[in-house]
């Protein structure tokens, strides 16, 4: 700068000493000057030198004669000095640039800030790689501002200030949403967080999201991506994305992947996994008492005891004692033992670690157990909020279950914002508007849900699915059938979510779509045998009749065998559905095993259910109530009941249905069998 400012001075003093013949003046003002001010004036005399001789005494433009000479008006006959000269003096921008400082430093600054605005302000930066779509432009402002607070962020985490950390590192993702240091360092405040967030879920899946596609799936931000769903317990995100991705055997995503299909309820899975891997984290305190409850649950009877010891002798270790007893909740949930799950319910409750999901859990338990009055007083008083998608969609269910509608649709004005980042809550929420018959609530459903663009993906047309189902509702059924047909072209990703889809449609009476909504289906699950019995599994634990009978049907067709045959006929039985096909399959079962009690049972059953009573009577008297116990005992009276009651003896039908324990009943039996009981004569 100092530069600009020496030469501007070298000019104006040159034309200044041609001018008014000031060079002498100015030879004796810099005589006795410093060095700079002479070194200044040689250089200002050389200029001088160049610049063409004034007329001493005046600096003013030529007079009209000399203009109107021959050398005047021949142009190309002036020397260039001059011209350039004259041109300078002629116009007054050139002449305040080449005589004003003052001038030429604000046109400088001028000049910078317009260039700092063009960097600065528009979107011209790209920040995110060249393979990632969509582009990310930001501006250079936002950069600043990214990195002022990911450094205010780093400040806060080092100083445990983890609120204001999640707060400036959001900010810094919004500035700039490409660069992973801002995403890696959000997940990982989020992730430890004392207490989950639930108002920042969707953000952590974002910023999740997003690490992995700019990373390319980098095993440490997978790390990261994980251990931040299993914060906020999205344990289903985190089996679906390491089963996926084939991730490596290390010892931290085997018990990551462990934990998470345990907990989804994904127990044929987490079998195979343990067998395959399970012996690098056999060490592990928490992967081996996970073992453990699926022993005492779900494995092998063998091995039952053994799980349940050791889960037993963990409740004595302080560390582990809030685990083993989340886990035999679990177990104690499984056996429909609700005394031992009050009594864990009540020691986790001791040590503040119970959640939201055993308080489900118990209401369930308690319907299971014909207490449902007590159920619903317990579920009206808990004013528990979820804190996580997979609680909030636990307890839409349990509501829709309870018949509590109108404290679901409430939730769903008010709380659904909260969980809308999650696809199945809008499931659940619609399953519970359907069950309720809150048709306009179901409409309105819908047009939240289209507004949603980023579960587009994930549900694709189901907006339309709940729109059809609306107007079916209302009676409406042209205006449904072009909403099903419209949701049939693009379904959900989700092969559960486009199953129950498929079995609505088939139940509401519209085998058109259903056909092409199970077509889709079968590009993706085709005859994937795994997929069909968790499908199974899942509708079995969670008391889904349709889905079960579905779900039974497709696995036997993939496999008829007498397991599949078994639990196909069983479900057939328990919807009252197709009473001749049930008793050819009960009677091939019974065929194959004659001394099975289980074979002899359902297929009484079935007999009954077909009017062939007498034939069902000589097969009951066969089978001795004292060597069967739980279940299939439960069923025994269950037939014992049914036969009486079409046999017209009232009181040996009222005394056998005392006998039955509803909790070993799916809820269409249950509500058969409440219905039969009141229809019978008093007395």
């Amino acid at each position: 700068m100092s530069r600009l400012w020496t030469v501007g001075q070298l000019i104006r003093f040159a034309v200044w000493a041609q001018g008014k013949a000031g060079i002498r003046h100015f030879e004796a003002r810099i005589r006795h000057s410093s060095p700079q001010s002479r070194h200044f004036a040689v250089w200002a005399g050389r200029l001088t030198s160049l610049l063409p001789r004034m007329d001493s005494t005046t600096d003013q433009p030529p007079s009209p004669s000399r203009t109107n000479s021959p050398d005047s008006r021949d142009v190309s006959s002036i020397p260039i000095r001059r011209r350039i000269r004259q041109v300078v003096r002629r116009n007054p921008l050139l002449r305040l640039l080449f005589y004003d400082g003052w001038f030429r430093w604000a046109l400088i600054a001028t000049m910078l800030v317009v260039l700092a605005l063009g960097l600065l302000l528009p979107r011209i930066w790209v920040t995110s790689p060249e393979d990632y779509s969509p582009q990310i432009k930001v501006r250079g402002l936002d950069l600043l501002q990214a990195w002022s607070l990911r450094r205010s962020a780093e400040r806060d985490v080092a100083a445990g200030r983890i609120p204001s950390a999640i707060q400036a590192w959001t900010s810094a993702m919004a500035n700039n949403a490409a660069d992973p240091q801002n995403l890696r360092g959000l997940l990982s405040s989020l992730a430890s967080q004392p207490r989950p967030d639930r108002a920042l879920a969707g953000i952590g899946q974002y910023a999740a999201a997003s690490l992995l596609r700019l990373t390319h799936t980098n095993l440490a931000d997978l790390e990261l991506a994980v251990s931040f769903h299993q914060r906020y317990e999205q344990y289903d995100w985190v089996s679906s994305r390491l089963l996926d991705s084939g991730p490596p055997t290390s010892p931290a995503f085997t018990a990551a992947l462990l934990r998470a299909l345990f907990q989804s309820g994904q127990m044929q899975i987490f079998e195979a996994v343990w067998q395959q891997r399970g012996t690098t984290v056999a060490s592990q305190p928490e992967s081996a008492l996970y073992h453990a409850a699926w022993q005492a649950g779900w494995g092998p009877s063998g091995e039952a005891t053994a799980g349940q010891v050791r889960l037993e002798a963990a409740v004595a270790e302080p560390a582990l004692r809030p685990l083993a007893l989340s886990l035999l909740l679990r177990v104690h949930y499984k056996k429909l033992d609700l005394a031992s799950y009050e009594r864990r319910l009540a020691e986790l409750t001791d040590l503040h670690a119970d959640t939201l999901k055993d308080s489900i859990a118990h209401w369930l338990l308690l319907e299971l157990s014909g207490q449902r009055d007590r159920a619903i007083r317990l579920a009206r008083a808990g004013t528990t909020l979820p804190q996580s998608a997979g609680e909030a969609e636990q307890l839409l269910a349990a509501w829709m279950r309870l018949g509590l509608y109108d404290e679901g649709a409430d939730f769903i004005s008010k709380q659904m914002a909260a969980f809308s980042y999650g696809p199945v809550i809008w499931v659940r929420a619609g399953e519970l508007l359907t069950a309720g018959k809150r048709w306009d609530d179901l409409r309105a459903l819908a047009v939240a849900l289209r507004a949603n663009f980023r579960l587009k993906e994930a549900l694709g047309n189901y907006t339309l699915f709940l729109e059809g189902v609306a107007n079916h509702g209302l009676g409406r059924p042209q205006e449904a059938e072009e909403a099903f047909n419209e949701f049939a072209k693009e379904v959900p990703k989700d092969p559960a979510i486009t199953f129950q889809s498929a079995v609505l449609l088939t139940r509401l009476g519209y085998p058109g779509p259903a056909g092409i909504v199970l077509h889709e289906l079968e590009k993706v699950a085709g005859n994937d045998l795994t997929f069909w019995r968790q499908l199974q599994l899942t509708a079995f634990e969670g008391r889904q009749a349709e889905q079960l009978l579905a779900a039974s049907e497709k696995v036997y067709q993939l496999q008829p065998d007498d397991a599949s045959a078994t639990n196909f006929a069983a479900a057939l039985l328990m919807m009252r559905e197709r009473p001749s096909e049930a008793v050819q399959l009960t009677l091939q079962l019974y065929s194959h095993a004659p001394q099975s009690l289980v074979a002899r049972v359902n297929h009484a059953l079935a007999l009954v259910q077909n009017g062939r009573l007498e034939e069902g009577e000589q097969l009951l008297e066969t089978v001795p109530l004292d060597e069967l116990t739980g279940p299939t005992r439960s069923v025994l009276q269950f037939v014992w009941f049914q036969y009486y009651r079409q046999g017209g003896r009232v009181a040996a039908a009222k005394a056998a249905a005392e006998l039955i324990d509803v909790r070993h009943l799916f809820p269409p039996q249950v509500q058969w069998l409440q219905q039969a009981r009141a229809e019978l004569p008093a007395g």
